[in-house]
């Protein structure tokens, strides 16, 4: 009889320092330890893992990369706090790691900031909308300065996200913002581009501090449709460019 083929996938093991790895992770994020707390000895927690030093110090090293622990040479190894940067710095690596996951930024940014702005104009305090007006009328004041309006662009969004006083938004947020950071001043090099700009958020404005949801739903539609054809426009440019370079 013929042997059909399986259908399963070989699922390759993991290497014991990553399990090890795992499996202090997962205490230390169920809070049976706490920030602050000294792990045990090393010749203690080879003990009761049953695994080599070798292997202990391995599963030290991921833990300390991952930004879970804080190695104290001569003290010992520590249980850090937790912290949005846990998720943000891995998340802002993968996405520099290619332009083209700029694009897919700004569609991310349509799907989270249209539902942010939208529940902003909803619940923003006075002092909420104080700290994004100075941002905004930080950009009618540098017109002539791509750099720094671009600054003061991010941190009028940065004032929205953190509105919100939650922390996964700011995890997610903060390393989107960082990347088209680096990006985006030259986007704005067209002459008119920041003076549109300028006006979409005024909008934005306008409609957050009217607490007209759909409107303010409407004008961040707005301000990341064009931000993202601008930057379209860029990166479009610098492959053509980079295709006639001659070798």
């Amino acid at each position: 009889m013929e042997k059909k083929p399986s259908v399963f996938v070989k699922v390759s093991r993991k290497k014991l320092y990553e399990t090890v790895a795992d499996q202090l992770a997962s205490q230390i994020l169920s809070s049976n330890l706490q920030p602050g707390d000294k792990l045990p000895p090393e010749r203690e927690l080879c003990g009761s893992i049953s695994v080599s030093r070798t292997t202990l110090r391995e599963a030290i090293k991921t833990l300390e990369e991952r930004k879970l622990i804080e190695v104290r040479h001569g003290a010992g190894v520590f249980v850090r706090k937790t912290s949005v940067d846990m998720l943000s710095e891995p998340l802002y690596f993968l996405l520099k790691a290619d332009t083209d996951n700029y694009l897919d930024v700004m569609e991310v940014r349509g799907i989270l900031e249209v539902e942010i702005v939208g529940i902003l104009a909803e619940r923003a305090t006075e002092e909420d909308l104080e700290r994004i007006q100075q941002h905004l009328e930080r950009m009618t004041e540098l017109l002539d300065d791509p750099l720094e309006f671009t600054k003061e662009d991010l941190a009028f969004h940065m004032a929205i996200y953190q509105a919100m006083n939650n922390k996964v938004i700011s995890a997610l947020m903060v390393p989107i913002m960082q990347l088209l950071g680096e990006f985006m001043q030259v986007t704005f090099e067209k002459p008119g581009s920041m003076e549109s700009s300028l006006q979409r958020h005024e909008q934005l404005m306008g409609y957050i501090r009217r607490r007209d949801v759909e409107g303010a739903r409407g004008a961040m539609r707005e301000i990341i449709y064009h931000g993202k054809d601008r930057l379209k426009f860029r990166l479009d440019s610098n492959r053509e460019r980079a295709e006639t370079q001659p070798f």
